[in-house]
């Protein structure tokens, strides 16, 4: 039997680890290149930075493999979508009605709550799965090898090889990836929980959007101070 919330906290588990990892890692990176005091402070502790880098790529790049992995048994993302388009019925205003009930203090402001509430249609699915099938084939090209290959199993070593396979991937594309991926799985849970219209946005930085804020905060912070020593 299906289960929504169960479900999305399973892949949103995946998904934040991922983004966790990646923002993280982009960071410390991209202080390395505008700031050559603090790459000489990296150098200096050359060996413990190569473990905490490696670390985080491969929380990244396994968790892509998670969230993308459309083995029969594997709840990716777009099985989950899979799953939402087939019990469509658990976001129908009579379902919502359900979850809603003992928050209202009314009969009244509950019905007027679900009458003001979207119920959605397969066609909302269907374009989630077009925009997640888009970012699939992006991670079956460009970054599918990489996790299988180099972190996954020990396959190319060759450094030839490995900056070929890396040189397919795009700071930006990746970002995309993420932050779109976030998005959707909040949307979602807004569909589900509120009866509120799946309608996406680009603004990454808005209050619904913490994580990434924080992140950039948080590593900011700690490289600020790593930086004074």
């Amino acid at each position: 039997m299906f289960e929504f919330d169960e479900s999305l906290n399973l892949i949103e588990k995946n998904l934040d680890e991922a983004i966790g990892a990646y923002f993280v890692y982009d960071n410390i990176m991209q202080n390395a290149v505008l700031d050559e005091m603090f790459l000489q402070k990296l150098n200096q502790n050359k060996y413990f930075w190569r473990y905490i880098f490696y670390s985080l790529q491969t929380t990244y790049f396994m968790c892509l493999g998670r969230i993308f992995d459309n083995k029969s048994k594997s709840l990716s993302i777009n099985a989950f979508i899979n799953e939402c388009t087939r019990n469509i019925n658990l976001f129908s205003k009579t379902e919502l009605m359900k979850r809603k009930a003992n928050i209202f203090s009314s009969k009244n402001d509950l019905q007027n709550y679900i009458d003001n509430a979207y119920e959605p249609k397969v066609a909302d699915f269907k374009n989630l799965k077009k925009i997640i099938k888009a970012y699939n084939k992006e991670y079956e090209d460009n970054y599918r090898d990489i996790r299988h290959t180099v972190f996954a199993h020990t396959e190319i070593t060759k450094k030839e090889e490995l900056e070929k396979l890396f040189s397919k991937t795009s700071r930006d594309k990746l970002e995309e990836i993420l932050m779109v991926l976030k998005h959707i799985l909040i949307r979602l849970f807004g569909l589900y929980h509120n009866g509120h219209k799946i309608e996406l946005t680009n603004n990454i930085y808005s209050n619904e959007f913490n994580i990434f804020k924080k992140l950039k905060e948080e590593s900011n912070n700690v490289l600020k101070s790593f930086n004074a020593l």
